[in-house]
């Protein structure tokens, strides 16, 4: 069974004190549905440089074939930390490949990035691993930029709409009750506003999940976990008014009392 690591970068989301961004999760699901060993790091960079090598000492073996590392949005800059922490991985690991992604394209400067894919990620990452460690055919890669090649996945492989979202856990996510999770309710926003840089905008018809998955996903976590506190990922939760009503409905019916915040 092949196995990765897959830290998530975020430094803070949405003020909160203790919160997860959903990124490395729905990555970590989805390579655990493709038969990997996939293991998610959280809270990067809260680890000192040290910790985070020690970890990949302990984790990293004979069938680890690549480090991810998720973004929510990066620009200009990089961390000194990510920086140091992906050359010692080039270092000690040659073979290892170092793969980043985020909704945005990687405006940054780190020759130690082997590919970094830039939308919603699922089935673009699903083509990459496929080519690199499975035979599979190449994925298009839209430029190399700084010894890194980027894939497009908003465009050439969108993952979107996507009626199901559910996204499990493991224990070794070690998530508590007292934390935030962040929840998707759909992909894609109907309004086009020029100020905006959400890159699914104007779409026409319904994006959102179904409410089944929606339900089981918040009785999942709340009965594993004890969570019931989310901030709703989506650009415009409240762009329709039948989306609202879908997941409201769910929420009256649940015997406890889920708390949410987001963008309307």
């Amino acid at each position: 069974m092949f196995h990765c690591l897959i830290f998530g970068n975020v430094s803070e989301t949405y003020g909160f004190p203790i919160s997860r961004s959903p990124g490395i999760y729905r990555i970590t699901h989805t390579l655990r549905n493709l038969g990997w060993d996939a293991e998610s790091v959280d809270f990067f960079n809260s680890w000192s440089l040290e910790e985070l090598k020690q970890l990949c000492k302990q984790r990293i073996g004979t069938n680890t074939k690549f480090i991810g590392i998720s973004h929510l949005f990066i620009y200009n800059t990089i961390s000194d930390k990510l920086y140091n922490f992906c050359k010692w991985i080039k270092t000690m690991y040659p073979d290892i490949d170092i793969i980043s992604g985020s909704m945005a394209y990687p405006y940054i400067k780190c020759r130690y990035i082997d590919y970094h894919i830039a939308g919603y990620g699922e089935l673009a990452l699903e083509h990459l691993i496929k080519w690199l460690y499975s035979n599979g055919p190449k994925p298009k890669f839209v430029t190399q930029d700084h010894e890194r090649q980027v894939i497009d996945a908003i465009n050439e492989y969108p993952a979107f709409p996507m009626k199901n979202l559910y996204t499990s856990y493991e224990s070794r996510d070690f998530l508590q009750p007292h934390e935030w999770l962040g929840i998707e309710t759909s992909r894609g926003c109907i309004f086009k506003c020029s100020f905006c840089n959400f890159p699914i905008l104007g779409v026409k018809g319904d994006y959102s999940r179904t409410a089944k998955d929606f339900e089981y996903y918040l009785k999942d976590v709340y009965e594993s976990y004890g969570i019931h506190q989310y901030f709703v990922t989506d650009e415009t939760f409240n762009d329709r008014a039948d989306k609202v009503s879908k997941f409201a409905d769910i929420v009256d019916n649940l015997s406890f009392q889920p708390y949410f915040v987001g963008y309307i």
